[in-house]
């Protein structure tokens, strides 16, 4: 069974929760989230959980408490997985 993807997704979408536009920060996770090894996972296990979590069908917008739209969660999401 693959590693649940929603720890990974959970803290991509909590740095940037009260942000007005999370497509503006996704260089802010990357460096905060993503480099310095959160929850133990590396550069190529968060684009896993990344692309897991986009072809979920899950709502994404519900992995955390949030007011962003689904379609703004994943534009950001995918914004970090080309980043990767």
């Amino acid at each position: 069974m693959p590693p649940d993807w929603r720890p990974a997704i959970r803290a991509l979408i909590y740095c940037v929760q009260f942000d007005d536009d999370p497509t503006q920060s996704v260089d802010h996770a990357l460096q905060s989230v993503i480099d310095k090894g959160a929850l133990g996972l590396d550069r190529s296990a968060y684009r896993e959980a990344i692309v897991t979590a986009l072809t979920s069908g899950e709502p994404l917008a519900r992995v955390i408490p949030q007011d962003h739209s689904e379609e703004t969660v994943r534009r950001y999401l995918e914004m970090l997985r080309d980043r990767l």
